[in-house]
């Protein structure tokens, strides 16, 4: 059974700047999910792992607007990147889907 997402209260989001070369940010130790919006303008591709994860754009695709969340317990970083231009994602911490 799914569990809805929810805030972990003691962390803040935060922006990752995908561009067309791999970036990442740490995630918060314990984060069991991730809520990811692409605030835009372009597609970026998110790759979870870590600390030598980079994206690739075969990797997951988060087009502009989208919403989604994704489980990264164990993981320690989140990586972006985009095909052309940037895409400013804003990551957010928690438990559920």
């Amino acid at each position: 059974m799914d569990t809805p997402f929810e805030l972990n209260p003691n962390t803040q989001t935060q922006v990752l700047t995908a561009g067309v070369a791999s970036t990442s940010i740490t995630l918060p130790a314990g984060c069991a999910a991730v809520r990811v919006y692409n605030a835009g303008p372009n597609t970026a591709y998110l790759a979870a792992g870590d600390t030598s994860i980079a994206a690739l754009t075969s990797n997951v695709p988060i087009p502009p607007g989208l919403v989604e969340v994704f489980g990264v317990a164990g993981m320690k970083k989140l990586a972006g990147i985009t095909l052309t231009g940037t895409a400013a994602l804003s990551i957010s911490a928690g438990w559920g889907s």
